[in-house]
């Protein structure tokens, strides 16, 4: 259908308003059109074509016809998108891939290894390239930690002189010896848990303020640039949070490997590591008051 602009808007406009109006009647003998796009739940209002006054100097009279509810449509149906992709993430079937079990891991890893340029980063310790080595297969089960299950663990049975600080529930210790980092001190529960999810709410509550604790200690050390928080767990079963000062303005110390550069570096010598513990163990005593 085509409507032509009248040269006399007032004079012809009933005729193009019956012409119209007969035509749009004609919708209703079309069968609704199957809904592919999940518009079901719209208002069928907001699908309806109606007819207003047609401007007498519109240009395009057709699309002023239709333009206002197709503008409905999309609000309409926008707003159905955003309910549908905002509902709970459970309440949808999502099919993806299932997770690696170990043995496909390896025969998906152990002929793809790579050898990414690590002499070039500063924060490297070591020069030369480097090649990784072959990849063992998967064991047929973990050898246990030490102390599983709290047997034999020496974490447990440790007296409290071994350690810098303790309250009634926590423990905070040093290694045994110096090493190339200014402070290393590890936070144990003394009662025998596994891993940060097997805390008691009480205990996993303190942990997070302590842990904040412990770190703004350690770092009112002198000397201190940032303090890295670690759980490693591989070796001792009882659960112990690793905090390692790293020298402040030392660029190459940097990153996950400041751990690999504690064991580089020499020694801090005995007279200072023993003094940065006592200011650690001040400024905790000092942080509970």
């Amino acid at each position: 259908m085509t409507l032509e602009r009248p040269t006399d808007g007032e004079q012809l406009a009933p005729v193009s308003r019956s012409l119209v109006v007969r035509q749009l009647r004609r919708l209703g003998d079309v069968p609704a059109a199957p809904d592919h796009d999940r518009v079901a739940a719209l208002d069928s209002r907001a699908l309806e074509v109606g007819v207003g006054d047609v401007p007498c100097q519109d240009p395009k009279p057709e699309t002023s016809l239709v333009r206002p509810r197709l503008g409905a449509h999309r609000a309409a149906f926008a707003a159905t998108e955003r309910i549908e992709l905002g509902r709970p993430f459970h309440g949808r079937i999502i099919l993806g891939a299932m997770p690696e079990t170990p043995e496909k891991f390896w025969e998906r890893a152990h002929d793809r290894l790579r050898a990414p340029p690590v002499h070039e980063w500063d924060t490297w310790p070591f020069e030369g390239p480097v090649e990784p080595r072959p990849l063992a297969p998967p064991v047929e089960r973990e050898k246990p930690r030490h102390g599983a299950g709290g047997v034999d663990c020496h974490a447990c049975a440790a007296p409290d002189d071994a350690y810098v600080w303790t309250n009634e529930r926590w423990r905070l210790r040093p290694l045994d010896k110096p090493s190339g980092l200014p402070v290393v001190v590890l936070l144990e529960p003394r009662g025998h848990f596994s891993s940060p999810g097997d805390l008691p709410e009480q205990l996993g509550a303190e942990l997070g303020v302590l842990i904040g604790r412990i770190e703004r200690a350690v770092r009112s050390v002198e000397g201190v640039g940032l303090v890295h928080v670690l759980r490693y767990g591989e070796g001792s079963e009882h659960l112990h949070i690793w905090f390692m000062a790293r020298t402040a303005r030392m660029e190459q110390l940097r990153s996950s490997f400041a751990a690999i550069w504690d064991d580089v570096l020499p020694p801090t010598p005995e007279d200072i590591w023993h003094g940065n513990l006592e200011l650690v163990a001040a400024a905790l005593d000092a942080d509970s008051l």
